[in-house]
């Protein structure tokens, strides 16, 4: 169930924020992530490339904008950090709605499918995933949302070594240098002893999807695994292309 003032429906039908959503010319949907997933990939070559595709940029929560953050306009950094990152429990629907309208509503041409990619939105408290679905709903109505999962336990060895990396051989070594080289089973234990708040939360990714299922329906949530595309890239990929809505023969071309 919703808290009280997440309910997206009352008797009349309005959703949350009073006024009737934006109507976009194609389907919008975002990418949740999660990170370690093969999202490089598709941002990198399948978001921006296929000619389908209105992409609205990679958004990574509380984050600055520096290279390879970025967003298509200002609009859509102001919509997306409203609804999704740190407007989300106060969100400024009127704004929202009227950059919508201005910047999103109509796609360019040949253009079938709008979508944000935010590949940290799987982390979380259950609440913030309500939330963020509630907001989207009251903008853009219907949504379809896409989130990319793998293995738990490979996910965090993958995530692990990122961070042994970053602290000791990447390009910011000297900024992370006092992070000790410290064992799994005690990253992990002190992950856990953070809650719900922590990077493991993304892992609950159960809790993530039902939210989002609640407020858009199932047949609105696409499920895709990391093991596939090692496995099975073109499966994969034409999976993908047809939740979309686009070209598979193009998408696996890139």
């Amino acid at each position: 169930m919703l808290e009280p003032w997440l309910e997206t429906r009352a008797a009349s039908g309005r959703p949350v924020g009073g006024a009737a959503p934006v109507s976009t010319s194609v389907p919008m949907c975002v990418h949740l992530g999660m990170t370690k997933t093969g999202t490089k990939t598709l941002q990198c070559h399948l978001f921006p490339c296929h000619s389908q595709i209105e992409y609205l940029g990679k958004f990574i929560p509380g984050s600055v904008n520096y290279p390879g953050r970025r967003h298509r306009d200002s609009a859509v950094k102001r919509i997306i950090t409203n609804l999704l990152d740190g407007g989300v429990f106060q969100p400024d629907f009127d704004l929202c709605r009227r950059l919508a309208r201005e910047s999103l509503a109509v796609a360019s041409p040949g253009r079938r499918v709008m979508i944000w990619s935010a590949e940290e939105l799987c982390k979380g408290p259950s609440a913030l995933h309500r939330a963020r679905a509630a907001n989207l709903r009251a903008v853009f109505g219907g949504c379809r949302i896409m989130i990319t999962l793998r293995h738990p336990v490979k996910h965090v060895e993958s995530e692990y070594l990122q961070s042994v990396k970053i602290a000791h051989v990447g390009r910011n070594w000297e900024k992370y240098r006092a992070i000790g080289l410290f064992d799994v089973e005690t990253r992990l234990e002190e992950l856990w002893s953070q809650g719900e708040e922590n990077d493991l939360s993304k892992l609950l990714y159960a809790k993530t999807i039902a939210a989002y299922r609640e407020v858009f329906g199932h047949e609105a949530i696409g499920v895709f695994l990391f093991e596939e595309l090692l496995h099975d890239p073109r499966r994969y990929v034409c999976r993908l292309c047809e939740f979309l809505g686009i070209d598979p023969h193009e998408g696996w071309a890139l």
